[in-house]
């Protein structure tokens, strides 16, 4: 009986060994993956209706004047940069898209790591955690967030993530096979537990 409890606590051992590294390993994954991204964020006034709406015209707009320009970027670093570059256009373009539906209120734009928690946009689930991020504030800024990626451009019809074969060239390229195939592998509610288990491991260890 002994020899057996000792086989059991061996075997367990071995699992509980095996998931810590596992989801460790996932864990690493989502820094490297955060670390080659450029998310959107854009924040409504508030959350009334008349605000949030207003939020999502000025979100097509900025994805239609914009996205083409962040396909050209090659790095996170390159389309961070151009982001900082663009800010007084991609400004005045929120600003003209808000009066152009009768509305003032002010806009600001600026690019800063910011946490971001795991989201599915159709084809592709992205992890939660800091990103860098290009930053709308619209008006107060007191409503709900919109997320999103910049670079590689993926947001499309409606927020899904509907992944042009530029865009695939880019993330695998970007990166690692690994990686790649888990945020597309098309099982959200698996990766999601996946992405949640590895960040309590990683807060955890800490």
């Amino acid at each position: 009986m002994k020899k057996f409890n000792r086989i059991v606590f061996i075997f367990i051992s071995i699992f509980m060994l095996g998931t810590v590294l596992y989801l460790g390993y996932i864990e690493n994954m989502k820094k490297d993956i955060a670390d080659n991204l450029l998310r959107l964020h854009i924040v409504g006034a508030d959350d009334s209706e008349y605000s949030q709406n207003l939020k999502i015209c000025v979100r097509d707009r900025i994805l239609s004047d914009f996205s083409e320009v962040f396909s050209y970027c090659g790095s996170l670093e390159a389309s961070a940069a151009r982001a900082r570059e663009l800010k007084p256009r991609i400004e005045a373009a929120a600003a003209d898209e808000l009066k152009s539906r009768g509305c003032n209120d002010s806009v600001s734009a600026v690019v800063e790591e910011c946490r971001f928690p795991t989201k599915n946009y159709g084809e592709v689930t992205l992890p939660g955690g800091v990103y860098t991020a290009l930053n709308i504030r619209l008006g107060a800024a007191r409503g709900h967030n919109w997320w999103c990626v910049m670079y590689p451009p993926l947001c499309i019809n409606g927020g899904n993530a509907v992944i042009t074969d530029s865009s695939k060239e880019k993330l695998k390229t970007c990166l690692s096979p690994e990686e790649y195939r888990l945020i597309t592998s098309g099982e959200e509610p698996d990766v999601k537990i996946k992405f949640k288990l590895a960040e309590l491991l990683g807060r955890y260890f800490k």
